[in-house]
């Protein structure tokens, strides 16, 4: 008795010196690191407590823009809202704090600057984190998917050798495997994780594995070691402050008694563990109730039991309400994230020119029609090819139609730009015709003076000046024509066959 009064005053005085010292904190690194202490110590118990705590680390590092500390902060927010049944905020934590830490340019936007191999691993631990929590939200909706990101927490923690980490993903995973009834495989995972979890000296989760070892010895008639895994688990979750632990565990040997005919054991750690869920302010008691009804039964007590059913009943349809609720939130959210990354990707392929844009699309039309030719007509081979080859053909056939279309549409949009080209060279050309005209009007008036009033090097000059400017004529002439030609090749169906000329 002494030592668990002593144990339990050690608990209360921790939290409070905590406390203490982020009142008197001076410096931002110092409000960030026992903020998250408190999170931390909280997220198991009191997770009112716990977001309280993560909203004032979240805050503090973006104020600093330490976006490696956000990732931090976003980490341990995600993962009580997850437990508070908030799926949809705690998913939108997961996916800003994801693309922060996939950044390699975050790896020293943090309070505590390491070498560079050191900021990488710190980095990936915290991607590590980041998708082992996303997997426990995923469990609510697919289970495909909670083992998807479990398998890139593994991969990561392998990759840096981070033996927590590892414990984690098989303590995980083998409960997963566990609810598959795969009882064989549930069982190496978690013996796994126990065994790293001890070598490491991190306990503070040691109780969860605990819990579903017993579990899974009740599954293999083996009730004598599930029994001592279930106490296991409430001392060392005890220990660790994880009063999570310690109510699951009880719920799990009031259901224990419960099958075994034992009323008063049955209604015992049921009322405890009721008892410990209302203390951390969880909402959901409609498994305890749910327990003591039963128990009540073999007693044949039916005041108790009516009452504890009705408080079941009320229990599971608020529950029922709200997890409606939560996951057509999450849904919605999962969903919206997918269509953002559908949008992005529209948007680079609008980027990509029209014709290959066709040509693309025409690829993918004819997979289609030979997928769904070859779907509905596996028993007709042969008839089946004649209409790929026709299809083929009639597509390529679209294709050039599609091509001749964008050059003429091309065509068009330039006809104001050519009209001003031609414009130009038929400006020099009427020009220079006029000049022409005056310059052979002073000729012939040259001429029809008399012999000696004639000034041949006059006329000498205004005749090179004209066939100078038939020759200017005669360039820009030329330069009308190549632009009409120009425009015409352009509008011109062809093939693009290359062909042999005589030059």
């Amino acid at each position: 008795l002494l030592i668990i009064s002593i144990c339990a005053n050690a608990q209360q005085q921790y939290p409070d010196s905590l406390k203490q010292a982020l009142k008197t904190a001076t410096t931002d690194s110092a409000r960030f690191v026992l903020s998250r202490e408190l999170a931390l110590f909280y997220n198991e118990g009191k997770r009112d407590s716990a977001l309280y705590y993560s909203d004032i680390a979240l805050t503090i590092a973006r104020q600093n823009n330490l976006l490696l500390d956000v990732v931090d902060a976003l980490d341990g927010k995600g993962y009580v809202l997850f437990h508070m049944g908030k799926l949809s905020q705690s998913l939108q934590c997961f996916l800003e704090a994801v693309r922060l830490a996939e950044d390699p340019k975050n790896e020293n936007k943090t309070f505590f600057k390491k070498p560079k191999e050191e900021a990488r691993k710190h980095r990936l631990l915290a991607l590590a984190s980041i998708h082992h929590v996303w997997g426990h939200l995923m469990g609510s909706i697919n289970v495909d998917e909670q083992i998807f990101h479990y398998r890139q927490t593994e991969k990561i923690a392998s990759e840096i050798g981070n033996t927590d980490m590892l414990a984690f993903v098989n303590m995980n995973l083998g409960s997963v495997y566990l609810k598959k009834e795969k009882y064989d495989t549930a069982l190496v995972m978690e013996q796994n994780a126990e065994r790293m979890f001890t070598q490491s000296g991190y306990n503070r989760y040691l109780g969860f594995v605990y819990e579903d070892l017993g579990e899974i010895y009740l599954f293999k008639k083996e009730d004598r070691k599930a029994l001592e895994y279930f106490h296991k688990a409430i001392g060392i979750s005890k220990s660790e402050n994880n009063l999570a632990g310690v109510n699951y565990a009880y719920n799990l040997l009031s259901n224990y008694y419960l099958k075994e005919q034992n009323r008063d054991s049955s209604i015992y750690y049921a009322r405890k563990g009721m008892e410990g869920f209302r203390a951390m302010g969880t909402v959901d008691l409609s498994k305890g109730y749910s327990l003591m009804y039963k128990s009540y039964q073999l007693i044949n007590n039916p005041d108790s039991v009516l009452k504890y059913q009705e408080l079941a009943l009320i229990a599971l349809d608020s529950a029922y309400v709200k997890d409606v609720k939560s996951l057509t939130a999450l849904q919605k959210s999962s969903f919206a994230e997918q269509q953002r990354l559908v949008e992005l990707e529209q948007e680079k392929v609008q980027l990509q020119n029209r014709i290959r844009n066709y040509a693309m699309l025409g690829t993918l039309t004819v997979f289609l029609l030979v997928g769904i030719i070859l779907f509905r007509n596996n028993q007709q081979k042969q008839k089946a090819k004649q209409k790929i080859e026709q299809a083929y053909s009639d597509l390529k056939s679209t294709q050039s139609q599609l091509i001749q279309s964008e050059k003429m549409a091309s065509l068009g949009e330039l006809t104001a730009g050519i009209a001003h080209e031609i414009q130009n060279p038929l400006n020099f050309v009427n020009n220079f015709s006029e000049v022409n005209t005056e310059l052979i009007k002073e000729i012939q008036d040259e001429r029809r003076k008399t012999q000696d009033k004639r000034d041949e090097k006059l006329e000498d000059e205004l005749l090179q000046d004209i066939v100078q400017n038939q020759e200017k004529i005669n360039h820009h002439g030329k330069r009308a024509s190549d632009i009409v030609k120009g425009m015409l090749q352009h509008s011109r169906s062809s093939s693009g066959v290359k062909e042999p000329t005589d030059i």
